[in-house]
C-alpha cells in the first residue's frame, strides 16, 4: 500500500489504507520504537480497512507501517507512520465544599502528568480560571462563600 493512515482514540488507533487490487491480506507492523523490526507484525484480512489497535496505552507513539500479500508474495511496506494514542478522561470526580473552598478529587490516569482543571460560575458561560495540577486532586480557595 502507498498510504497508511492513522487516527488516534483513547488508548487506541484506527487505521485506514487504500485497497490493494489482488491483495489477499496485509501485514501490519507496529512498535513503540522508530524503524518497526519485521518481527512486530500482524496479519490483517483483505476486507480489514479499517482496522482498530486497541488496549494500547494513553499518550504512547506507535511506529506503523504496512505490506500487501499476494500468491507470489509480500509487498514492500509503505513508508513508516507514526501516531499517539489519547489519554482516557479522568472518572470519580468526588467534590467537597467548605467556607470559601471547594476540594476536588478524581481517579488517576495512567500515563496523565497532569490535569487542567477549568471553572466557572453557574450563572456565567465563560471560563473564569482554568487551573493545572499534577495530582489527583485540587483545592480550591478563595471562593465567595456558596459558590
Amino acid at each position: 500500500p502507498s498510504e497508511l493512515y492513522a487516527t488516534p482514540e483513547v488508548e487506541a488507533l484506527s487505521l485506514s489504507w487504500p485497497p490493494v487490487p489482488g491483495a489477499s491480506g496485509y501485514h501490519l507492523y507496529y512498535s513503540t520504537q522508530p524503524l518497526v523490526p519485521l518481527s512486530s507484525s500482524a496479519f490483517l484480512e483483505p476486507s480489514s480497512s479499517p482496522v482498530r489497535l486497541e488496549e494500547l496505552g494513553g499518550a504512547e507513539t506507535f511506529y506503523l507501517s504496512l505490506s500487501s500479500l499476494n500468491s507470489t508474495g509480500e509487498s514492500s511496506r509503505s513508508i513508516e507512520i507514526s501516531a499517539t494514542t489519547l489519554l482516557a478522561s479522568p472518572l470519580g470526580l468526588s467534590v467537597e465544599s467548605g467556607f470559601g473552598s471547594v476540594s476536588l478529587s478524581w481517579n488517576p490516569v495512567p500515563g496523565a502528568e497532569g490535569y487542567e482543571i477549568h471553572y466557572f460560575e453557574s450563572s456565567a458561560s465563560e471560563i473564569i480560571q482554568t487551573l493545572t495540577s499534577f495530582s489527583s486532586t485540587l483545592l480550591l480557595t478563595g471562593l465567595a462563600d456558596g459558590a
